[in-house]
């Protein structure tokens, strides 16, 4: 199998993540106050959305490497 074949293979697998959930997110600590010896903190929800345009690229992308990489 040829590098251009797998990574086509690993393109679609991204685009059917991304196109599935449409993003990920993620907790963090942040410190809210510290008086002295004393802190307090907090857990903090992000989340990061990913375009479904990035989606149907790699998609598209995946797909021809796919193609022309798994020619023999």
């Amino acid at each position: 199998m040829k590098t251009q074949g797998i990574i086509g293979i690993v393109l679609i697998v991204v685009a059917v993540f991304v196109l599935y959930f449409g993003g990920f997110s993620f907790t963090h600590r942040e410190q809210v106050a510290k008086v002295g010896p004393l802190e307090v903190n907090a857990n903090k929800t992000d989340s990061v959305g990913i375009p479904a345009i990035v989606g149907w690229i790699c998609l598209a992308g995946g797909v021809v490497l796919a193609a022309t990489g798994l020619r023999k």
